[in-house]
């Protein structure tokens, strides 16, 4: 009879559900959709002032504090997942480029002790569809230091975005052949894993043995 009342008073009871306000969403996406534009605003002027600010011929100061190891690309060649790797045994770079080094338009000037720096390079022509298909032209390109390329586009706007990568690697060239840099091809990072442990100073075995497996350019590029 216990059970039985139990179950009653369990079937009779009444269970209210609390239901989402619908008014709710768009009180609080109206401000967000309202405030697109400026938004939008806001992230084109920091590409412009971005582009701006790399487009001279200086080179860049480095910070007091930072890394005592870059690698560095125009972009598009796999760079992430190698300072991903490398970063498990050195300090690095941030591999999202929030410190701005990543993409640097030129070999980057050092109080003290210049770093160590690893170049990735590849055909700009290449660099500039595997950037294109991401949408990422404005962005990258203002990392160079391209400031026509933020406003025009189509052929005119690749011709302008790859002379900024042609300079790129030939700025970082012209210091791999002063022994300054270590200049390595998108192609030859796996050929090449051992000497870019040397120059990075990098003696710890599990650096080649747990070294990614080749990609496809497509594959490489989602990072």
């Amino acid at each position: 009879m216990r059970s039985a009342r139990v179950v009653r008073a369990i079937s009779t009871s009444t269970v209210t559900v609390q239901r989402p306000d619908p008014d709710s969403y768009s009180r609080k996406g109206w401000p967000r959709v309202a405030s697109w534009p400026f938004r939008k605003l806001a992230h084109e002027w920091r590409n412009l002032t971005r582009a701006i600010s790399r487009s001279g011929g200086t080179a860049p100061n480095l910070p007091a504090d930072s890394p005592p190891n870059l690698i560095i690309s125009p972009g598009g060649v796999g760079t992430t997942f190698l300072i991903d790797h490398c970063g498990q045994f050195i300090a690095t770079n941030d591999r999202d480029d929030l410190d701005g080094l990543k993409h640097i338009p030129r070999v980057p000037l050092a109080a003290d002790q210049p770093p160590k720096v690893v170049f990735i390079t590849g055909d700009p022509e290449e660099i500039y569809a595997s950037i294109s298909r991401r949408g990422w032209i404005r962005d990258q390109s203002s990392k160079l230091g391209c400031v026509i390329c933020q406003f025009s586009w189509g052929a005119f706007r690749k011709r302008a975005f790859t002379a900024r990568v042609d300079a790129q690697i030939a700025e970082f060239t012209q210091a791999a052949d002063r022994g300054d840099v270590l200049l390595i091809a998108y192609d030859d990072i796996w050929d090449k894993a051992a000497e870019i442990a040397r120059w990075l100073g990098i003696e710890d075995p599990a650096f080649l043995t747990n070294f990614p497996k080749r990609r496809s350019r497509t594959e490489a590029h989602r990072k």
